[in-house]
């Protein structure tokens, strides 16, 4: 198990690797936060190939063939996920595609 130094030096590490591109401030500091901690779903469903976890997985993409089959067309979960996806993108400055890459840091 790690330390406490050694945690708060990854975690400053990790929250120095994240993108900021108008600056790092108190403003932008959220940013540094969400591709530390967010990760994307794999959901291949739709039109969505994945999908930042804002919520439980089986809220984005069907848990089992009975839903798969009742689900034909986005659900409000991944309306919702798909807009943050979109500020996200906004605000790294990047394809909405390339979102998912820059998230989950370690």
């Amino acid at each position: 198990m790690p330390s406490r130094e050694q945690t708060i030096a990854d975690a400053i590490r990790i929250f120095q690797a994240a993108e900021y591109p108008s600056g790092l401030s108190v403003i932008t500091a959220w940013l540094g936060i969400y591709q530390t901690l967010l990760w994307y779903e794999p959901i291949e469903w739709l039109e969505f190939t994945n999908l930042p976890h804002i919520i439980d997985a089986d809220k984005l993409r069907p848990a089992s063939p009975a839903k798969r089959r009742a689900w034909t067309k986005p659900n409000a979960w991944q309306k919702c996920a798909n807009a943050v996806n979109e500020y996200l993108a906004d605000q790294l400055g990047c394809s909405m595609e390339k979102v998912s890459s820059k998230t989950d840091l370690r």
